[in-house]
């Protein structure tokens, strides 16, 4: 994990499949919000905005 709003429960996934880390949103956290260094499991989707992190919960 490269960053995380806890206040918007929202940050950015560092992950090797894309060249810029992967945002996450509120709506994306499945259990807690991810603390900083934490490895997750996510699926990523892509919007026209770029890819972002969905179903999000720790390993």
């Amino acid at each position: 994990m490269s960053h995380v709003n806890v206040a918007s429960q929202s940050g950015f996934i560092e992950t090797e499949a894309t060249a810029k880390d992967v945002l996450f949103l509120p709506n994306a956290v499945r259990d807690h919000v991810p603390e900083l260094g934490e490895e997750v499991t996510f699926e990523m989707v892509e919007t026209r905005n770029g890819p972002r992190a969905a179903k999000l919960s720790r390993t």
